[in-house]
């Protein structure tokens, strides 16, 4: 901007031949793309707005910041002469999203990965999927011409015909959720690539939608090793469907992967997202007590695992440490006192049990006078601290006998064991289904562990690597978090709303600035 101005000021000739040699003379290290768009710039400043003439640079550029900022976007155009939001507009909607896998998307989604420089191997990854709620209107989409109604449910003509069969009759049903696929390749290359009107799937949609969302990608050059979604009770019967007749973690080699059958001899595994089950970890914690609002009151051999302590852990390092020295200093009562809203966030779950958190639960024991009764909280921090801290470990996994994996299975073991010994005790069946977390949570732990051992170690046996903070399903959360701010306080959108709103997203995530270990689609 800074140098546009200055050309301007110094009268340079718009599109004249001299202007690539004074902007090699103002910095002669300027990339190619940015001379061009300082370039396209200059030369329409003094060309009317009918005539002006844009390249793709250009539009790129001017659609970056855009769908980062419409408001930053607006402050530009009053000093420099860019494209018009309408023509911006224009570009942005040239791909019609609607519900299902268009091959539009998918095309953009290869010319991206191109385009970014993907690898072959960085084209192989997984599917997350997940649902987000909007607000159930029925709204018309005009577009060349015709004019549509958004806003039932509309998962494709199998499922369609499913729910026939199903409700024996033909109806049509507001749409309540958004459902949400994204392509997340094991070098970091993220996409989102097909959305769907849904009343709520279940297991029988998700089953249809799955093998699609295989298919299709595979179809553009892109593989698929694994799936994740998290614990909602559809999803789960998803997964035991999956594996009928048996059930997942038995029979053949104790896997969590199925056939793919797409692609002879090769296989998927299915998974359950760690973030997820961190936060139905804590859940659980924060659920056990001796009030009448507890649900739980959990029991790891002869001592209880209770919300208590880490609330009494917490005052006491507030009030025994100053604020600069505290041993666990992110903790705020915003951990402690949870509403709707804050369990659903991640590191408010993390906080609670990580290594800071066991750190603390230990020395917080030790200035007890008997320390005893926290035995069991200190050992379940031990080994949720091992989730958290896997979960968060930007280091590539390159041997199967890593101390990582070994820990994942450490972890599953000691709940499986901590459940034996629970169902072992002389006590009544209500008795003993409160010393335990809720049966789905020990579930999605035993899912979860052993579904990261074996995508990493698949990856591992192919020759390449993997990294541990990568295989998590926080592209689509953050997705859906683009979407609601996309809206302004309006934080459920329509339909028709979330639909415009994926290009947008899709084009701000390529204009930002990617993670060290991420290429943005």
């Amino acid at each position: 901007m800074c140098v546009c101005v200055f050309l301007h000021s110094q009268s340079v000739q718009p599109g004249g031949k001299n202007l690539p040699d004074t902007l090699k003379g103002i910095a002669p290290d300027l990339p190619e793309s940015t001379m061009q768009v300082i370039n396209g710039i200059v030369s329409n400043s003094t060309v009317a707005p009918t005539g002006r003439r844009w390249e793709r640079g250009v539009l790129r550029f001017a659609l970056n910041i855009w769908s980062l900022s419409p408001k930053a976007y607006q402050d530009m155009s009053d000093t420099l002469k860019l494209p018009s939001v309408r023509l911006l507009q224009y570009y942005k909607n040239i791909i019609h999203q609607k519900s299902g896998f268009l091959d539009e998307v998918f095309q953009w989604m290869l010319d991206t990965a191109d385009q970014k420089g993907v690898p072959q191997s960085g084209r192989r990854g997984g599917i997350v999927f997940d649902e987000m709620a909007i607000q159930q209107d029925l709204q018309l989409d005009s577009r060349e011409n015709q004019a549509n109604l958004v806003g039932a449910v509309d998962l494709g003509t199998t499922a369609k015909h499913m729910d026939i069969i199903r409700h024996q009759a033909s109806k049509k049903v507001l749409a309540t959720h958004a459902l949400q696929f994204e392509f997340l390749g094991h070098s970091g290359f993220m996409f989102p690539f097909g959305h769907f009107a849904s009343p709520g799937a279940q297991a029988y949609h998700l089953i249809d939608l799955f093998w699609k969302s295989v298919s299709k990608p595979l179809e553009y050059g892109f593989h698929v090793d694994f799936c994740l979604f998290d614990g909602a009770s559809a999803n789960r019967s998803f997964l035991k469907a999956m594996f009928y007749p048996s059930q997942p973690l038995q029979g053949q080699n104790f896997r969590m992967s199925v056939p793919n059958i797409m692609v002879p001899g090769a296989r998927i595994v299915l998974g359950m997202d760690i973030k997820h089950v961190i936060k139905r970890l804590r859940n659980n914690a924060y659920s056990s007590g001796d009030s009448p609002e507890h649900t739980r009151k959990l029991k790891w051999k002869d001592c209880f695992i209770v919300w208590e302590h880490w609330e009494k852990a917490v005052m006491w390092d507030m009030t025994e440490n100053p604020e600069m020295n505290r041993i666990h200093h992110k903790l705020t009562k915003e951990h402690l006192n949870l509403s709707c809203s804050t369990k659903m966030r991640n590191h408010l779950a993390e906080d609670c049990l990580n290594s800071s958190m066991l750190h603390l639960m230990e020395l917080y024991a030790r200035s007890l006078s008997n320390g005893d009764h926290l035995r069991g909280t200190i050992e379940f921090l031990r080994h949720t601290s091992q989730l958290v801290s896997f979960s968060q470990d930007n280091r590539n996994v390159t041997d199967a006998g890593d101390s990582r994996l070994v820990q994942l299975f450490e972890v599953s073991e000691w709940f499986t064991k901590w459940e034996r010994e629970v169902n072992q005790l002389d006590d009544t069946p209500r008795a003993k289904q409160q010393m335990l977390m809720s049966w789905e949570t020990r579930e999605d732990v035993q899912f979860t562990c052993h579904s990261l051992r074996e995508i990493i170690t698949e990856r591992i046996s192919s020759g390449e690597s993997s990294l541990p903070s990568r295989i998590n399903s926080d592209v689509v959360e953050n997705f859906f978090c683009q979407q609601r701010a996309k809206n302004g306080s309006c934080s459920n959108p329509t339909y028709l709303q979330y639909s415009k709103g994926v290009n947008t997203v899709i084009i701000a995530s390529r204009g930002r600035r990617a993670p060290r270990n991420r290429i943005l689609g």
